[in-house]
């Protein structure tokens, strides 16, 4: 309810105090204005009233009827001993319009401008679109644009259209940063920090340039924190001072700097409620004597101070820092003080903002209950958690007080779109021409569930898949999942394209799991698939042998990446034993090991290390692993910079064994032990549309059954490549070069893929 409208409610409310206080006979109370709103609705409300009603009820009544969101004026009258409540609707809108907008995308105007049609307007509705299409157009670097909002009569009576008129001026660019009075740090230390400056090379594809005022003013504060972390601790800057040249699109943005004196630790004490050690303390803190004073390193210090006392369960802990200044000697004496208040119970977790999504589904991550002794830990745990999903876009937890010792949990969530139908037509590296059509539930019905239908065909390969995955079975600690598939490739395994074969699989699995701890799951698996070949060009009964596979595999899975398409820390093991055999009805027996370990590092809060290893083991007795079995390495899910399955032992085969004089060329047979190595370093390139550059090094071989592990070199691989997380997953696009190439291989592998490492 707006001040205007708590303003009206308590006019009336001393008005129908009066008129009920006079001597009046009691009369039904009656309605006027309805134009739209069902009239059932107004008098299941007022009915009961008569002017003999006491003030109050009469004042609750029109709160009521003003919480309906219907009305902009409500009255409450007496006359000829009626009461009569004398209603206006508010606008009911029947259209939007905008005008004049050029520079930003439907999508991002239609995430602003949220006004219903055919519905009752919201006032407030007008600024909110005004506040948020300025600020847009800031961000984008259009800080002169003019946005007016308003409403326009419509035909019908009360109603209206919602006018958007926009004067777009040209994008305004930085064309310098200027910074006086700065002796001690460089222009280069400070502007190397600041949003607003001149842009890089790679910094015009990011947008960098532009002229944002919110962030100019930002800036200031990070001119500030870079002589803080020096020890400045009282260093003043203004700004910023922004001079437009006469063209009117480019300005020159200032800021001024008192340094001001830099001063060591003398001294670091605590006192107050010291609940853990001084040595703990002073190492949360992680200031040294003699050392320039690091303020921003003592604001996350008393952060981490109040994160441990948090942990347990003193949610309300204070510390504060007081100064000591020395100016002869230029030292600061720190001392801080701590006050740790109750301890603190969780009374109610509350949950907001997920439209589509389950409660249980987010309840179920959660690693603190409700009536639980509140901890710090098992709050950022169930952030963590809860983000990992892959089902928003943000995810924050805030605390609220209902009593001395007890607080509500709020979550607030932004959910991201997490379903998706596609058709595409494209070139794949591996696969050359193809075609995709897919259907992808992320998040069934809010459950949590995942359903995948999908359909290639192209060139090289066609198949169908399916795929369902529950990870809390029937609201229990077991998941469980299922697949189907259906696929025809053709393989080029020689250095010719005439050395072929056709591969066909049709088979599925179901899978098990059971939630270990944390992070932390165990499954069992049962595979059954039919493999075959066809058009072989290559006559080694070896190795290419079909039939019918049955197997059981048993793994167990830690992940605790802090996202599943875009980790930035975390790690992913996999362990796993599978076992195929006759005794299971089918034509293989065979035993096969995987290893995988993947660590996620981010430095400088914008550079990602991703560290991968895979080792894997295949053994029979006595006859060589199925070719469909064997492990391949080369390509975009290996070792890149070279071509798909081409590393390991190869054979050298007739191209064409009906003549004796025919040449030979080499064939890629694949191993029954394989080890490859993969790191990257990824970093920001385009963060609007969420594309990353990285550089990458990797390293890997296979082996023969009769070859011992590394018997033959390690075959590396490096290069450069784009990664644009997109609504359809990962895009990848790689550059990849051998390391020590051999004649018959290509000095540059390009490749591209939907997905990631797995």
């Amino acid at each position: 309810m707006s001040v205007r409208e708590r303003i009206h409610a308590l006019l009336l409310t001393l008005f129908a105090g009066c008129v009920i206080a006079l001597p009046v006979c009691a009369g039904a109370a009656e309605v006027e204005g309805l134009v739209r709103v069902d009239p059932e609705l107004v008098r299941g409300i007022v009915a009961p009233l008569t002017v003999d009603s006491p003030p109050g009820d009469v004042a609750s009544a029109i709160r009521r009827l003003y919480q309906l969101g219907y009305f902009q004026d409500i009255r409450a009258v007496r006359r000829d001993d009626q009461l009569v409540f004398e209603l206006r609707e508010r606008p009911f809108v029947v259209g939007v319009e905008r005008h004049g907008i050029e520079e930003l995308s439907d999508e991002d105007v239609d995430k602003i401008v949220k006004i219903p049609t055919n519905a009752f307007l919201d006032p407030a509705a007008l600024q909110r679109v005004r506040s948020g299409l300025l600020a847009k157009y800031e961000e984008e670097g259009f800080a002169e644009t003019t946005v007016d909002v308003h409403t326009e009569p419509a035909d019908g009576p009360s109603e209206v259209r919602v006018v958007i008129d926009v004067t777009e001026v040209a994008k305004i660019r930085i064309v310098e940063t200027r910074i006086e009075g700065n002796v001690k740090l460089s222009d280069a230390e400070l502007v190397g920090r600041l949003q607003s400056r001149p842009p890089s090379v790679l910094g015009v594809l990011s947008g960098q340039g532009k002229f944002d005022r919110k962030a100019a003013e930002a800036d200031r504060f990070r001119i500030e924190a870079a002589y803080l972390e020096q020890g400045f601790l009282k260093v003043q800057v203004e700004g910023p001072r922004v001079t437009f040249l006469p063209d009117g699109r480019q300005v020159i943005v200032e800021y001024s700097v008192r340094e001001g004196a830099q001063y060591r630790l003398g001294r670091l004490d605590f006192d107050g409620d010291l609940f853990v050690s001084n040595d703990t303390l002073e190492r949360l803190v992680g200031l040294r004597v003699g050392e320039p004073v690091d303020r921003l390193q003592l604001e996350r210090g008393i952060q981490q101070i109040v994160d441990t006392y948090g942990d347990f369960g003193f949610a309300f802990a204070r510390v504060v820092p007081d100064f000591e200044f020395d100016e002869d000697a230029k030292t600061a004496d720190v001392h801080v003080r701590i006050s740790r208040g109750p301890m603190v119970f969780v009374h109610r977790i509350r949950i907001q903002g997920n439209t589509k999504t389950r409660d249980k589904v987010i309840r179920r991550e959660l690693e603190i209950k409700e009536g639980d002794l509140y901890s710090g830990v098992a709050v950022r745990k169930s952030r963590e958690r809860v983000y990992a999903l892959g089902f928003f876009e943000s995810v924050t937890f805030e605390t609220q007080a209902v009593e001395e010792d007890l607080i509500d949990i709020v979550i607030q969530v932004a959910e991201r779109p997490t379903g998706t139908a596609s058709a595409g037509l494209g070139f794949s590296s591996v696969d050359k021409l193809v075609g995709n059509l897919r259907l992808n539930f992320g998040n069934l019905m809010g459950y949590g569930v995942r359903l995948d239908l999908q359909v290639e065909f192209g060139g090289n390969r066609q198949s169908f898949s399916a795929s369902y995955s529950d990870p809390y079975f029937l609201d229990t600690k077991i998941s469980f999942s299922a697949d189907a598939f259906r696929t025809r490739q053709q393989f080029f395994v020689g250095t010719g394209d005439i050395q072929s074969f056709t591969q066909n699989n049709l088979g599925g699995s179901l899978s098990l799991g059971y939630k270990l701890a944390p992070y932390t799951r165990a499954f069992l698996t049962f595979r059954d698939e039919k493999i075959d070949f066809a058009d072989v060009q290559i006559r080694s009964s070896r190795f290419f042998t079909g039939g019918e596979t049955r197997s059981l595999a048993w793994s167990v899975r830690r992940d605790t990446r802090n996202h599943p398409f875009d980790p930035q820390r975390g790690n992913l093991t996999l362990a796993s034993v599978e076992q195929a055999g006759r005794w299971l009805g089918a034509d293989h027996d065979f035993t096969k090991y995987r290893f995988v370990s993947q660590q996620f590092i981010t430095f400088f809060k914008f550079l990602t290390l991703m560290v991968r290893g895979e080792a894997g083991l295949a053994t029979t007795s006595g006859k060589a692993v199925p070719f469909a079995e064997r492990y391949f390495v080369g390509g975009i899910f290996s070792v890149r910079g070279y071509d798909f399955r081409s590393i390991g032992p190869s054979v050298f085969v007739s191209t064409d064994p009906s003549n004796p004089d025919a040449g030979v060329t080499r064939v890629f047979v694949g191993g029954n032990k394989q080890l490859f190595f993969n790191s990257e370093l990824l970093f920001p390139l385009i963060p609007p549309a969420g594309i990353k550059g990285l550089l990458f090094f990797d390293a890997g071989n296979t082996w023969l059954e009769e070859d011992r592990l590394l018997s033959s070199a390690l075959r590396m691989g490096y290069g450069f490549g784009f990664r644009w997380f997109s609504p359809m997953g990962p895009l990848r696009f790689e550059w990849g070069f051998p390391v020590n190439r051999r004649p018959d291989e290509r000095k540059q592998v390009f490749e591209f893929n939907i997905g990631t490492f797995f």
